[in-house]
């Protein structure tokens, strides 16, 4: 049985013993993951969400039982909710367990009790988190460790975003987007970069910063950071015990480097340096500096916990991607890829990352998500496409947010426009059945198709590769991994 901090105004004790845990908003990413982890540890779970979908069926699959709509019935026999930050505080499903005082426990708080089981490795950043935490997981199974592993898409290695392991570690994704990894109490705190984003929740960039330096401030005395030293963003940070800072870089002189960074067909190899000393050749099946970098942060971490260079190698040659982190659904003729990418450096570093492995025509086919950041970044998102030769911006993708006045993808069509080269093509199209049909009517031979957004863009991906009447005169197989 587990102990759950009672974190609620209902009158019960502040402790209690929890063996059926109901789970409101069941199917997004970190939920489910959290879903996996209880019911193999033998709990009870039981969950709701919207709508169904791929995921909602892998947890009935496990035996899970899940509402599809928000009840307050759906609680049942319940001892314990979970919630997360996107759930308001009037669902019936959270009112409902105040009113039979089953205490509320935030995501961020369940996380943090699972990983205090273990020593925790958490991985944050503005960019590069979830694929950072997979390697870092494939790295830790190489060297024999058996991990317990959260991260924030699906990995290929565990086919699924969570992995109870037996050994001594807890590689988990760290959410800064409300604040919640500073519920966890980490023996590793890793910090990838850092830049303004999620200013609906922060407001200000201080207020951002600042949450960044309490994260390593946190660390128990025998605990450690492991930081970028090229990121401007955690340069800001300031000095933190620095005796107690691992850092990675390839501009600046770090602890863990890498050198002759060579990209190839859309796999990118370097050379490893710890320490001044040159470990070797590795070859990831991921394009562009930005995997190198999220690489160099699992190494770095790696190597500080005393993993040898073999492991590190095998771990990140064996890396196969994530879901929805490039992603490539068909590579036949023409290549359909889909990512995850919504921030204007995701989008740059994805798109920079192509161009560096091919000269075909990209077709970038963006899907803004949410109407805060659209606002917030309108100039960023203007720089961001330059290495694409076509760019086709949908309608913003809300996540839940109300409309903001004069917020439309035509501010963001109208800033590519002005700011991005000339030579590049700028559609604004409504619907994403709209967009699937203009490409279909466009791709040609050789185009590589590249959807990008934390919404619901992927279908357009799905569609595309699906169609088989594409491009049929063609079908020239192009060598890269598909993962």
């Amino acid at each position: 049985m587990l102990y759950v901090e009672h974190t609620t105004e209902v009158a019960k004790p502040t402790m209690r013993t929890c063996e059926h845990f109901h789970m409101v908003g069941i199917g997004g990413i970190g939920m489910s993951a959290l879903a996996r982890m209880l019911i193999s540890l033998g709990y009870r779970v039981s969950g709701s969400d919207i709508r169904a979908g791929q995921l909602i069926q892998e947890l009935r699959d496990l035996g899970i039982d899940i509402y599809v709509g928000h009840m307050a019935e759906n609680i049942g026999t319940s001892d314990c909710l979970i919630v997360s930050s996107s759930i308001h505080p009037d669902n019936p499903e959270i009112l409902a367990a105040k009113a039979l005082t089953v205490p509320i426990v935030h995501r961020g708080e369940m996380l943090a009790i699972l990983m205090d089981a273990q020593r925790g490795i958490a991985v944050s950043g503005t960019h590069g988190k979830s694929t950072t935490s997979a390697m870092l997981a494939y790295i830790l199974e190489a060297a024999g460790w058996d991990p317990s592993a959260y991260i924030g898409a699906i990995v290929p290695l565990y086919n699924s975003n969570a992995k109870t392991g037996l050994g001594d570690f807890f590689v988990s994704e760290a959410d800064e987007s409300d604040e919640s990894f500073l519920r966890l109490n980490p023996e590793v705190a890793v910090i990838t970069n850092i830049e303004p984003d999620h200013m609906d929740h922060y407001g200000t960039k201080e207020k951002l910063f600042s949450s960044f330096r309490k994260f390593l401030e946190k660390l128990p005395s025998k605990g450690f950071g492991v930081v970028s030293a090229d990121d401007p963003g955690v340069q800001e940070l300031g000095p933190i015990f620095t005796q107690r800072l691992t850092t990675f870089g390839i501009e600046n002189p770090a602890d863990c480097m890498a050198i002759n960074i060579f990209n190839n067909d859309f796999s990118v190899s370097f050379e490893l340096i710890w320490k001044d000393e040159n470990l070797g050749a590795i070859t990831l099946r991921a394009p562009g500096e930005f995997n190198v970098l999220n690489a160099l942060a699992a190494c770095a971490t790696a190597l500080r916990l005393g993993i040898g260079f073999k492991s590190l190698k095998a771990g990140l040659e064996e890396y196969k991607g994530i879901s929805r982190r490039f992603e490539i659904h068909k590579n036949n003729g023409f290549m359909v890829v889909d990512d995850y990418a919504h921030h204007p450096t995701e989008i740059k570093a994805i798109l920079s990352g192509t161009r560096a492995s091919t000269d075909r025509r990209i077709i970038a086919v963006f899907q803004p998500h949410r109407y805060t950041r659209s606002s917030y970044m309108q100039k960023e998102y203007g720089v961001s496409f330059n290495d694409a030769d076509e760019v086709i911006v949908t309608d913003i993708y809300s996540a839940g947010e109300n409309p903001i006045e004069n917020v439309t993808s035509r501010l963001l069509v109208d800033s590519i426009r002005n700011q991005c080269s000339p030579n590049v093509q700028v559609t604004e199209l409504s619907g994403l059945d709209n967009v699937i049909q203009r490409l279909k009517a466009e791709v040609r031979p050789g185009d590589i198709i590249i959807t990008l957004g934390a919404g619901d863009i992927h279908k357009v991906a799905e569609a595309i590769a699906l169609d088989p009447s594409l491009c049929p005169e063609e079908q020239e197989l192009y060598h890269v991994q598909t993962g």
